[in-house]
């Protein structure tokens, strides 16, 4: 290695020992070609300065590199929780750019809107006692719409359309006084 390469390696290395100390990040868990990578991130990072946006463009970057780089340590590098660097990573870059132009401070655009609830709570009306997975189903099919069972119990509780327990929808109260409860322990 010539005297540039090592100048390189030390320059690297500092620079990734002040980062790990300031962010509690270990680097032994890192191999060479993994320490390259986060050193050009983070330099890239310094680069960028405090633009959101583009941060996350390095976040999806770093996470597509093919270097499993771990979720705690991309995040680490661009200043951002391990749970945000796996939303990034997930996207296709079609939606990565959608995401950056149309930027609503963080948060997506809610899968489930209100205008659905109308076709949600006419299954539930019809459809009294059905199981989760059904209503899941349903609205996969009918609304071509694909969420988790989380995301439905929250959308229900919004709406008052009724909580879920285990595998069964509960207390829809579409025509009851009280409005629903969530169940913590599912």
């Amino acid at each position: 290695m010539g005297k540039s390469g090592v100048r390189r390696r030390t320059q690297r290395d500092e620079v990734l020992l002040g980062w790990s100390q300031e962010t509690g990040t270990t680097l032994e868990d890192l191999d060479e070609g993994q320490k390259w990578v986060v050193f050009a991130g983070l330099s890239v990072v310094e680069a960028v300065g405090a633009s959101r946006p583009l941060k996350r463009v390095v976040s999806f970057f770093l996470s597509q590199s093919k270097m499993d780089l771990p979720n705690k340590t991309v995040g680490a590098v661009v200043g951002v929780s391990d749970r945000a660097v796996q939303t990034t990573r997930h996207l296709e870059p079609r939606e990565l750019v959608e995401c950056i132009t149309q930027s609503n401070h963080g948060h997506r655009k809610p899968k489930l809107e209100a205008h659905h609830a109308g076709p949600i709570a006419k299954f539930l009306v019809e459809n009294p006692g059905s199981e989760v997975s059904h209503l899941l189903s349903f609205i996969q099919s009918e609304l071509e719409i694909d969420i988790k069972r989380h995301t439905l119990g929250r959308y229900l509780k919004r709406y008052g359309l009724g909580c879920l327990r285990d595998h069964e929808l509960k207390d829809a109260p579409l025509f009851a006084d009280t409005p629903a409860m969530e169940d913590r322990s599912s």
